[in-house]
């Protein structure tokens, strides 16, 4: 899976843009995830668990290795980067204790209303304050980031 997803990732990211493909994503793992806790069928819900780890793979694969590292500028990109994903490892420690926690209290469901309700939060705020750097250039988008305020002031 690993050799396929980071591929297919990129591809899609490049052709349709990280925007919609995060939150493309993020909608179908939403999808997935109301479905998930409701299968009972033995053959189908490892179908739908396989399916449902595929486009998490995808979000974990475009956000570290493409997205956020586009976010910052060249001269603090590999130190603002580093910063995110070693915040992104310390949620990766705390995760399983609340997963535990929300499994014996509330289960299956519970773990998915979670996990759906962190994908609704990413999906609004790539949608509301995410940019698209597809097709541009760090100068383009620097330009365009000191000339947002500049408009802003004139209106």
């Amino acid at each position: 899976m690993r050799r396929s997803a980071r591929p297919s990732a990129a591809l899609t990211a490049d052709r349709w843009g990280r925007k919609p493909t995060i939150i493309g994503a993020s909608l179908i793992s939403v999808a997935l995830g109301i479905l998930y806790p409701v299968i009972s069928d033995p053959i189908l819900l490892p179908a739908v668990g396989f399916a449902l780890t595929v486009p998490i793979y995808v979000l974990v694969a475009l956000l570290f290795g493409i997205y956020i590292p586009e976010l910052f500028p060249t001269e603090v990109r590999l130190r603002a980067s580093g910063l995110v994903n070693t915040l992104a490892r310390g949620a990766t420690f705390v995760t399983p204790f609340l997963v535990v926690s929300l499994f014996e209290s509330r289960g299956v469901a519970g773990v998915m209303a979670l996990m759906i309700g962190l994908l609704v939060v990413q999906i609004i705020t790539v949608w509301a304050l995410g940019i698209e750097p597809r097709h541009r250039s760090l100068e383009e988008l620097k330009a365009e980031e000191t000339a947002a305020p500049v408009l802003k002031e004139a209106s």
